[in-house]
């Protein structure tokens, strides 16, 4: 088998938002509805325009890819060895982000931009903090369960506005 450090960490987060019980649908659902907000659906599957693997921004995007809002990126931000563990070819933290693009139409400004938001940030935090999923993080992953969440500025761009919200996770990883 080859050695996986930073993939095997992506795919854990993704299979976690995929969870159909306890994934982003369930949790970002019943979180919306308590907030006033409408859910936010994510397509996780193949060929999917609101998903994507990468480092990428909406204006990035635009002029090459079709895609719809809001627009899932999800990335390795950093790899690091610290030979936590003797004996392993790697044995490391990988830090790993989930940004969320988000835009509304300048002719459809919003008074609360900040509720949408919030809903965001409580389910990323059920999603990613419960203990409630047994297999969420088998070995070689240890999730470090600190799940940080910030807000760029709202921005005009173009005929939108846009706002993106960044989630930072970082997990152990012990491996050969």
């Amino acid at each position: 088998m080859a050695l996986e450090i930073s993939k095997r960490v992506r795919d854990t987060v993704r299979a976690r938002l995929g969870h159909g019980t306890l994934g982003w649908q369930a949790a970002q659902g019943a979180i919306a509805t308590g907030y006033s907000v409408p859910p936010i659906a994510l397509d996780l599957g193949p060929g999917s325009k609101q998903f994507v693997e990468g480092y990428l921004t909406p204006s990035q995007m635009e002029d090459t890819t079709a895609f719809r809002y809001p627009l899932f990126c999800l990335y390795t931000a950093a790899a690091k060895q610290t030979n936590e563990e003797s004996g392993r070819l790697w044995s490391g933290v990988v830090s790993i982000r989930l940004e969320i693009h988000f835009s509304w139409r300048k002719g459809n400004a919003l008074r609360d931009y900040e509720t949408t938001l919030d809903a965001v940030e409580a389910a990323l935090a059920q999603i990613f903090e419960a203990r409630t999923w047994p297999e969420a993080y088998a070995e070689p992953l240890a999730y470090g369960s600190d799940l940080e969440v910030t807000r760029r500025p709202l921005q005009l761009a173009g005929d939108n506005w846009r706002q993106t919200l960044s989630a930072s996770l970082s997990f152990g990883v012990s491996t050969n």
